[in-house]
């Protein structure tokens, strides 16, 4: 095959939003435009991707595709902990890796959300972040708590009414979370999730939209197999290119990275080379083998296959964080929130999460061939079977988007 590289479209992968609420008998920032290379702080960059690979551990033997945003996860959660208190602090604390104390935890989320705050005004890249809190009208919250939510997470403060009118604050929820994911995440709160007993929802919603730094070439994109198992497979629209890029294989897998314009975020893709070999690849899988992989990375010319596309996924996560550890805070009677209201009235109901991924040629376009050059044979990463995929900050190192794909055809939207 003769590829041409021609840069064309645009890449459009998306988005996440986690939503945290929190109910009971009644319960009730300044982003930096330069970037200093201070991410926030490393220990909370490593606390971040350690819960990441923890939560999908704990989930990845979901039924079907899961694509989660560990970073919008954290977000949220890191908003409720800086309320608590006691053992719901300490278990909160041990299941989302936070080694940091109260002031300087929220001091790093700060920092690192302006750091990818720099990262969108670069204008490579569309990256936004917002944080809500919407609190039961006359319920009372500590001062102190809503200005470490205004500072350090930039967080609006909405004033809502769930003991009157239910469907409204659910409807104003939604349309906060449908704007600030450009129309992709619509409704996050369902029917029945809300009651007059709620007094507080944080959200957090993430939008992420970035081209290729090498694009696929839409007419090279080819109906292939995609392998479910040895013995069954759906036909996909099969992108493919050759290009330089940073890559590693063993007998056992192959992983590159596919960056995006302006070398701040990239792709990583893990594909063991068994069609059945995912589960062995997932277990294996650390932060840190997975920073000695990535560091391990060198550049060679790839010939690379890519699926189009498009997913979403929800999940709701009181359960899966209960058996992680983080089982007060979802306990009426134990858990204590009482830095956000100064008393132990509050608990977490239910944590919302919903995301949709897309990746089509209008968003991931380039030329691309099978080059064989000086009598090298170039290696070959046919994505066309279960693989995993991370998102991440390639400075700071944050996973801000995980999953894995076990059926392109698959959206669930």
């Amino acid at each position: 095959l003769g590829f041409n590289v021609r840069i064309k479209n645009f890449c459009y992968v998306f988005l996440f939003l986690s939503s945290l609420l929190i109910c009971a008998a009644c319960f009730q920032g300044d982003t930096a435009t330069t970037d200093t290379g201070d991410y926030g702080n490393q220990e909370l960059v490593e606390s971040h991707n350690v819960f990441a690979l923890s939560l999908y551990h704990n989930i990845r033997n979901n039924k079907g595709n899961v694509v989660i945003s560990p970073y919008s996860i954290s977000t949220a959660l890191g908003m409720a902990y800086a309320g608590a208190r006691g053992s719901t602090q300490k278990q909160m604390a041990e299941v989302l890796h936070f080694n940091l104390d109260q002031e300087k935890l929220h001091s790093a989320f700060k920092k690192l959300q302006a750091h990818l705050g720099v990262i969108q005004n670069k204008g490579h890249i569309e990256l936004s972040i917002a944080n809500a809190l919407w609190i039961q009208k006359d319920f009372h919250l500590l001062e102190e708590f809503l200005d470490l939510m205004r500072k350090n997470y930039r967080a609006g403060v909405h004033t809502v009414n769930y003991a009157e009118d239910l469907e409204s604050v659910r409807k104003a929820i939604n349309a906060w979370v449908k704007r600030e994911t450009k129309n992709k995440i619509k409704e996050i709160i369902r029917h029945g999730m809300l009651d007059q007993s709620t007094c507080l929802v944080l959200t957090n919603a993430i939008y992420f939209r970035g081209n290729w730094k090498n694009q696929f070439e839409k007419k090279l994109t080819n109906n292939a197999p995609f392998y479910l198992t040895q013995n069954k497979s759906v036909e996909v629209s099969m992108m493919n290119q050759l290009n330089k890029f940073k890559y590693f294989e063993n007998d056992s897998f192959q992983i590159i990275e596919l960056p995006y314009v302006g070398n701040d975020l990239s792709m990583i893709v893990l594909l063991p080379k068994k069609i059945d070999g995912l589960s062995e690849i997932e277990s294996s899988l650390s932060t840190e083998s997975l920073k000695a992989l990535i560091n391990g990375l060198y550049e060679e010319e790839v010939i690379v296959f890519l699926p189009r596309f498009k997913v979403g996924f929800q999940i709701l996560l009181s359960k899966t964080l209960e058996q992680m550890g983080m089982r007060d805070a979802f306990n009426p009677g134990s858990a204590n929130f009482s830095g956000i209201n100064g008393t132990r009235s509050l608990y977490i109901n239910d944590i919302i999460h919903k995301v949709f991924l897309d990746v089509h040629e209008e968003g991931t376009e380039a030329a691309a061939a099978t080059g064989i050059v000086s009598k090298s044979i170039k290696p070959v990463m046919r994505i066309d079977h279960p693989f995993l995929f991370i998102i991440r900050d390639n400075r700071s190192g944050s996973i801000l988007f995980l999953g894995k794909i076990v059926n392109p055809k698959e959206n669930n939207l």
